[in-house]
């Protein structure tokens, strides 16, 4: 999952078993990297220099449309006229996303990211996800890519009433995944027991001032666990 949205508003935003083409590559003219200036004595001059850039995105088009993939992801960006050709093929594009973003959807998706448009075989594809579509949550939009065979990587998402409690619930899961629970002989972090006390506890909802919340029951009786080793000892003797 990333947030980001379609670059044209008439592409899909529900792919079922997409072919998922990755790049790190700009789908727009390149500029010269050193200032340049051009003198144009007539209006034909100008029109050429205008159909140069045309064709030079065309042929990039072209050559993404060969493999025939169903969602296009670039690091970088992706010009009007790549969108209008793009579009005409029913792709589907998403532009600027970050490079770990992209590795990550690389693991889970298959494929390799690709930095020419010249160079696209069809390994470079990804084939592994299930379902792409974009949800909407509050004012923004996410892209989701579930349903993938035997994913590399994966997203947590967290959701919370508020900042504060966002914030508590990931610095929890931060303990979690960084303690060493896999060692008996070390003492796990604080968010563990959060997280299990959670997991373990009965849910019972209630209506204060109008409004419906959630309370957490958590009852350890250490007691009875306590009895229950030591019939096992006295078992094993």
């Amino acid at each position: 999952m990333f947030n980001k949205d379609v670059t044209h508003t008439g592409m899909r935003r529900r792919i079922e078993n997409p072919r998922i083409l990755m790049l790190d590559c700009n789908l727009e003219y390149k500029k010269g990297e050193s200032q340049t200036n051009l003198e144009f004595m007539q209006e034909e001059d100008f029109r050429k220099i205008l159909e140069q850039e045309e064709e030079y995105i065309k042929t990039m088009c072209d050559e993404i449309i060969s493999v025939k993939p169903d969602l296009v992801l670039t690091e970088k960006g992706v010009s009007d006229l790549a969108q209008h050709f793009l579009l005409k093929a029913g792709i589907t594009a998403i532009r600027r996303l970050r490079k770990s973003d992209m590795n990550r959807v690389a693991r889970a998706v298959g494929g390799q990211i690709v930095h020419r448009t010249d160079e696209l075989k069809e390994a470079d594809i990804g084939t592994r996800c299930g379902l792409f579509e974009i949800k909407k949550m509050g004012d923004e939009y996410f892209t989701f890519l579930t349903k993938c065979k035997e994913p590399k990587a994966c997203t947590i998402l967290l959701r919370g009433a508020s900042k504060d409690v966002l914030m508590e619930v990931e610095r929890n899961l931060q303990d979690a995944d960084t303690s060493p629970s896999f060692s008996p002989d070390l003492s796990p972090c604080v968010g563990v027991c959060s997280f299990y006390a959670t997991a373990q506890a009965p849910v019972y909802s209630f209506i204060l001032f109008g409004k419906c919340c959630l309370l957490y029951i958590c009852v350890f009786n250490f007691s009875e666990k306590k009895k229950k080793k030591k019939k096992k000892k006295k078992k094993e003797l």
